[in-house]
């Protein structure tokens, strides 16, 4: 059997214009749960992404592994930038910022070629 305990309560007694009111006032309950953060932060959320393709990376030759950690290494360089982009998924703006990386490394790789030529 469940005893309820009692409540603290106090009544406020006041008047608007000429009629008498009352409230009781009601103690505010304590938190149960942590305070703080309630949503992950975006470089958390990459970090457990990461983990997810961990496997997808042991598989791969050790050049391409290589390659596969560069590109994650270029999310987590701009995890500013994803962590504006409102997404419920970390998947959009982690490639995105893959692709900011792969056209830069081309337009490198374009200037160093017109410089030889």
């Amino acid at each position: 059997m469940i005893i309820p305990r009692p409540l603290n309560l106090r009544m406020l007694h006041f008047q608007v214009h000429e009629y008498p009111c009352e409230i009781f006032l009601i103690p505010p309950t304590k938190c149960q749960g942590p305070m703080g953060r309630t949503v992950p932060t975006w470089r958390d959320r990459i970090e457990r992404r990461a983990e997810y393709w961990s496997s997808f990376r042991k598989t791969l030759r050790s050049d391409e592994r290589e390659e596969f950690d560069r590109l994650l290494k270029s999310v987590r360089s701009r995890s500013s930038a994803c962590g504006m982009l409102p997404a419920s998924d970390e998947l959009e703006p982690a490639l995105l910022a893959m692709l900011v990386e792969l056209s830069s490394r081309i337009s490198k790789l374009e200037g160093a070629s017109e410089g030889d030529a």
